[in-house]
């Protein structure tokens, strides 16, 4: 039979997390008299689609 490796303790304490950036997706909705509605949506392909926000222009994604 082989030999089992020993499991080492970490010197100095827990690995500090990852800092990453948070979700976006709470920025493409708001909340009016209690509803979930959607912001920027498309006028020519329907509610499904959102706006992309550029500098000069609106553009679907």
């Amino acid at each position: 039979m082989a030999k089992k490796k020993k499991v080492r303790a970490r010197e100095g304490g827990k690995k500090a997390r990852a800092k990453r950036p948070g979700s976006k997706k709470y920025t493409k909705y708001s909340v009016e008299n209690g509803k979930l509605t959607r912001k920027r949506t498309c006028p020519r392909c329907g509610q499904g689609v959102f706006l992309a926000e550029h500098k000069e222009r609106l553009t679907y994604y």
